[in-house]
């Protein structure tokens, strides 16, 4: 939770990271005493999940009371729907994401990988509705339709189910996919940078997500995504423009697609290019900071 006030523009700002819960309930202390003192609130939300805790009556009646002449800052209009049952729509307003671009000495760093190689890379937390096990299953479907393909992937992330950990390392063993897969764990920094400039295409097969930042680095370093129709992804994601976008849980179409950009990497690259045009002009955080800052102003002038 970020709290920020401005004392002078009599303007307070709560940033609501965690879902809707205990989490907003505090945050909700803010707003209300905020409220109270007759400060103007903007309270910007980075999750999903108020259209289903909304079904129960007193919870929704309590959401709406707590945003009632609340101005909202949301991610992505695809995300209103979530909050359409709390929050009148002429009080939202939208602002992306952004994050700070590595430097141009990190980014231009030379490929070191097999350029034979068709290297995948998953890179999130490594539980079930991220979507690993999904992507394993396409993999094997991929390798055995292409035997003779140099096919590698590596899954960046930590652990956080002991029982889907077994699951997916028996896949691996059942399957004899030990040669084609690394699991390297949760790695940050420069050196999770390497294995941006290194892969040929990032895949993200998510089933609950809001604004992923991963694939805005993903965009970054000028790579094709594949990723699910889920929260704000298709906002992110042009389908068929800068990768595709599928349906979740849909393990041939995710095989299909990999099979696509493994035998056209001239489409790849052309995705990838269009993916880091795309994160220049949308997703830093130079231009997320203007857009609050702007959004600041507006909300002020509105008085």
């Amino acid at each position: 939770i970020i709290i920020q006030k401005f004392y002078h523009f009599c303007v307070l700002i709560s940033v609501a990271r965690s879902i809707p819960g205990i989490g907003f309930y505090k945050d909700s202390i803010f707003i209300l005493l905020s409220k109270l003192f007759q400060k103007k609130v903007i309270c910007h939300l980075h999750v999903q999940g108020f259209q289903k805790a909304s079904q129960e009556t007193l919870k929704r009646k309590y959401y709406r009371f707590v945003f009632k002449g609340v101005s909202v800052v949301h991610l992505s209009k695809s995300l209103y729907k979530d909050i359409s049952n709390v929050v009148e729509e002429k009080n939202v307003f939208f602002i992306a994401n952004g994050v700070i671009p590595v430097s141009k000495l990190e980014l231009n760093i030379p490929i070191v990988k097999d350029i034979e190689r068709f290297e995948i890379l998953f890179l999130s937390n490594m539980i079930e509705f991220k979507g690993p096990y999904l992507l394993l299953e396409a993999i094997n479907e991929t390798i055995k339709n292409h035997p003779s393909k140099d096919i590698h992937i590596n899954f960046i992330g930590k652990w956080q189910d002991e029982k889907f950990k077994d699951k997916f390392l028996s896949y691996i063993s059942e399957y004899s996919l030990g040669k084609y897969v690394s699991i390297l764990g949760g790695i940050y920094g420069n050196e999770k940078n390497q294995y941006f400039r290194d892969a040929d295409v990032f895949i993200l097969p998510t089933n609950f997500e809001a604004f992923p930042l991963v694939l805005l680095e993903a965009m970054e370093f000028s790579l094709p995504i594949i990723s699910t129709k889920e929260g704000a992804i298709s906002d992110i994601v042009d389908n068929d423009i800068t990768g595709f976008v599928i349906e979740k849980n849909n393990k041939i179409e995710l095989a299909n697609k990999i099979d696509i950009l493994l035998n056209n990497k001239d489409l790849g690259n052309e995705f990838g290019e269009l993916a880091r045009k795309k994160f220049e002009e949308n997703y830093t955080s130079d231009i997320m900071e203007l857009n609050i800052y702007n959004t600041i102003m507006r909300v002020i002038d509105d008085a």
